[in-house]
């Protein structure tokens, strides 16, 4: 067994179950894993931590995960470094692919290479984003990520300031990384709940991201290689995070994302009275210089405060739970959206959640919290519908 470089108590006794019990998925410790960084929280807040102390939360989920990984693929966790193809987080992007129809996942690959964006995201640091499948040739998959320079490392000032796309032609076999957006500002932050990617059915690829403040977008027309500039889609000052793309004929995509209303600092430190709605932005023309978006409001306010964009280690507000998404169907072309809500509705379409009782007086708290889907019904489609 791996001695644990965790002092807090629950951190190590996790590990030292996945080593013992020989634990090889998330399922079989996420009660325990939920409760201790709950526990964990509970403890900075009192300030009974220092930061560096603090900064133990993100590696302890770096390191169950590897362990993880590790079990997955048959070896102890006493043999990593010495075994050909081992990927490791913050040292090589996972990807996984099935033959069975999802039962196994015996396919890994690393989709960082060896050019200078796989080497800076490997080595730097970096956060990923989503993976798809080009509908056009199926052989081509993407996934994209933020990512900072390898000498980046040391400086507590750097973020992740670069978007990059990894390209894979064979299936996820192997992997080939190409920049989206670099920026020499090493403040700027691109790891925003999150990257994402989509394919429309001609191959051409579109890339969205938030640096905390606007919504931007890139597209490419050579699978991946060079994009071109990027668009700012989100209107006017105020913030918005949480992109989601949608891709459907060529050209035509759905954007959404949560946008402030009069307010344009950083969302995580919003004051209460800070609404945030829904929005849905839409191209028919995505792939040239001038993509003429228009806007919906799908829902006008969804949440009040802060929006913290940690993941699983918030100690902000998470209400929206990063639970956002959007496709369009083939069938119709329009679109459906998925997204977090916690504010107290009563009608016809939207009823308080019961399981937590909520009240008019839980608005804008975890007892609301509940997932709404809006499903586009009339307007402009992505896919072309006979006799439409």
């Amino acid at each position: 067994m791996a001695k644990s470089q965790f002092s807090f108590p629950q951190f190590r006794a996790l590990l030292e179950r996945v080593d013992s019990e020989r634990v090889d998925t998330f399922a079989a410790i996420e009660h325990d894993f939920l409760g201790a960084m709950s526990a964990f929280d509970r403890r900075v807040a009192a300030g009974d931590f220092t930061s560096g102390e603090n900064q133990n939360k993100g590696l302890f989920f770096n390191e169950l995960i590897a362990r993880l990984v590790e079990r997955c693929a048959g070896f102890g966790v006493a043999q990593r470094g010495k075994r050909p193809g081992i990927l490791l987080p913050q040292v090589g992007l996972h990807v996984q692919c099935s033959t069975d129809a999802g039962h196994t996942f015996t396919q890994i690959a690393n989709g960082y290479d060896t050019s200078p964006v796989g080497l800076a995201a490997s080595q730097g640091g970096s956060r990923t984003g989503n993976l798809v499948f080009d509908p056009s040739n199926p052989s081509y998959m993407y996934t994209v990520f933020a990512y900072e320079n390898i000498e980046d490392g040391p400086n507590p000032n750097a973020f992740l300031h670069n978007v990059g796309v990894a390209v894979s032609s064979d299936g996820g076999v192997t992997w080939h990384d190409y920049p989206v957006k670099i920026n020499p500002d090493i403040t700027a932050k691109y790891d925003n709940q999150f990257v994402n990617v989509a394919v429309d059915k001609s191959g051409v690829v579109y890339v969205a991201y938030s640096d905390n403040h606007g919504i931007f977008y890139q597209y490419s027309t050579n699978r991946g290689q060079t994009f071109s500039a990027p668009v700012q889609v989100s209107q006017g000052a105020d913030t918005a995070v949480m992109p989601w793309l949608a891709a459907g004929e060529r050209g035509k995509i759905d954007l959404v994302y949560y946008q402030a209303v009069g307010y344009s600092g950083n969302p995580e430190v919003a004051g209460a009275s800070v609404p945030w709605k829904v929005v849905m932005a839409q191209s028919l023309a995505a792939a040239s210089p001038l993509p003429a978006f228009s806007y919906t409001t799908v829902n006008p306010v969804v949440h009040h405060g802060g929006v913290c964009e940690g993941g699983a280690l918030c100690t902000g507000n998470r209400d929206l739970y990063d639970d956002f998404g959007v496709e369009a169907s083939p069938t119709t072309g329009f679109a459906s959206i998925v997204y977090s809500d916690d504010q107290y509705q009563n009608d016809a379409n939207h009823k308080p959640n019961a399981t937590f009782n909520c009240t008019a007086a839980d608005s804008d708290s975890s007892t609301c919290d509940h997932t709404n889907v809006a499903t586009q019904t009339a307007g402009t489609r992505l896919f072309t519908v006979k006799g439409k």
